[in-house]
């Protein structure tokens, strides 16, 4: 059930697309109210799969640091594109920004399901201080995780407050479309992969998903389809930006700029003074061939602009200790693979270093490769020419249950 369907005296319980949800023909409009950029997607799931529209509408800089502002900005951009943009009908699936998501692993007793529903809402309450009527809330039981052994249930917990899910289906509202689903990014991004974890070979595969965003990056653990670890950590874009500009003394709207026309042309940033700066393009998609199992390695900053390499050690320790916390869920259990998603991700020379601390196998996403395009489909502000990594949450929200 999505985080909309939440009514005071029902817990909603997780959910995943099904073919009775996932109609073929037209998806709904996928919303992305995000920090560096709002996006919007349609796709047609008919086969063959194809692009309908996309539109993608930068944040201002004046506006980044307001969260007030930048949502009344994102708001009439988006009734502005349902009207030009080519989208069609006016069925629509919203994320929930991960910065207005709280996210927290906790172990319960083993209960019966309506007795842990009430127990996961009252934690929440008493963890955020507020009423739990105020909060829309999902939970998912993480199956065979060690705590289940030892008479207890381990279970991610997620929430957000009611008043966030109101403005949220206002914006949809107020552009007239009507609201279908409404989810967070952690689950959002998994759904974008379900076309891959059906297999059976893939159904129980463990992978890391990690979404290098603006304001924070996600770490998602799944096996195959089902969700059993998420977090976030407060590293993201705007924490590349700021030592980018301080370590080459340039404003934060530059170093933005600089390292966003690297980012579209799949290259590093080329350094304003002498600098060993080095990568590939993301042409080259594999990355971090090392066996599993193995100990933690250095962080290898090679390949890295040296204004990055703090901010990137520090992401790929948070990243390590994500792992180290997913194996002592499943004991001998180990990943089989690692995935990099989100804007951020369009840089194999950021990426790399911290494929190289997971020692599994690691790709860049391109979720957009998959769908066929004529050229003649209405896109604003994207090149679907090259690899969008920062378009997994769309996709996986045009590709989400729509059960509100």
């Amino acid at each position: 059930m999505a985080f909309g369907a939440f009514k005071k005296g029902k817990i909603p319980r997780p959910a995943i697309p099904s073919p009775a949800m996932l109609r073929a023909g037209p998806t709904p409009i996928a919303i992305d109210f995000g920090r560096d950029a709002l996006k919007m997607l349609q796709l047609n799931t008919s086969e063959p799969a194809s692009l309908i529209a996309a539109a993608c509408v930068p944040t201002p800089d004046e506006l980044r640091d307001d969260d007030t502002k930048r949502f009344e900005f994102q708001s009439k951009e988006v009734a502005r594109l349902v009207r030009k943009g080519g989208f069609k009908g006016k069925r629509a699936v919203c994320a929930i920004p991960s910065a207005n998501t709280f996210c927290k692993h906790a172990q319960f007793p083993k209960v019966e399901e309506h007795e842990l529903a009430a127990m996961v809402q009252s934690m929440l309450a008493a963890e955020l201080h507020c009423d739990a009527v105020s909060l829309v809330h999902r939970y998912f039981p993480v199956h065979g995780a060690a705590a289940s052994g030892g008479g207890r249930t381990e279970v991610v917990c997620m929430a957000a407050s009611r008043g966030c899910v109101s403005r949220l289906m206002g914006a949809i509202k107020v552009a007239k479309l009507e609201p279908v689903g409404m989810h967070t990014e952690f689950v959002g991004l998994l759904r974008a992969f379900d076309y891959v974890t059906q297999r059976k070979e893939d159904a129980e595969r463990a992978t890391l998903y990690l979404d290098l965003g603006a304001s924070g990056s996600r770490v998602v653990i799944a096996h195959g389809k089902d969700l059993v670890f998420a977090r976030t950590i407060e590293i993201g874009g705007d924490a590349f930006d700021q030592a980018y500009a301080g370590h080459y003394g340039m404003s934060i709207e530059q170093a933005r700029a600089d390292r966003r026309r690297a980012r579209a042309s799949g290259e590093p940033a080329p350094a304003p003074v002498p600098a060993a700066v080095g990568g590939e393009s993301t042409s080259d998609r594999r990355m971090g061939q090392s066996a599993p199992g193995l100990a933690p390695a250095p962080v290898d900053l090679d390949r890295a602009d040296p204004a990055l390499a703090e901010p990137i050690e520090i992401l790929a320790d948070e990243v390590a200790l994500c792992v180290r916390y997913y194996e002592s869920l499943f004991g001998a259990r180990r990943l089989d693979g690692a995935v990099f998603v989100g804007g951020e991700s369009s840089s194999s020379a950021l990426c790399r270093p911290i494929a190289r601390v997971l020692h599994v196998p690691a790709q860049i996403a391109d979720p957009m490769a998959r769908f066929a395009r004529s050229g003649k489909e209405p896109v604003t502000g994207v090149s679907m020419d090259s690899a969008q990594p920062g378009w997994t949450l769309p996709v996986g929200l045009c590709l989400s249950p729509t059960d509100l």
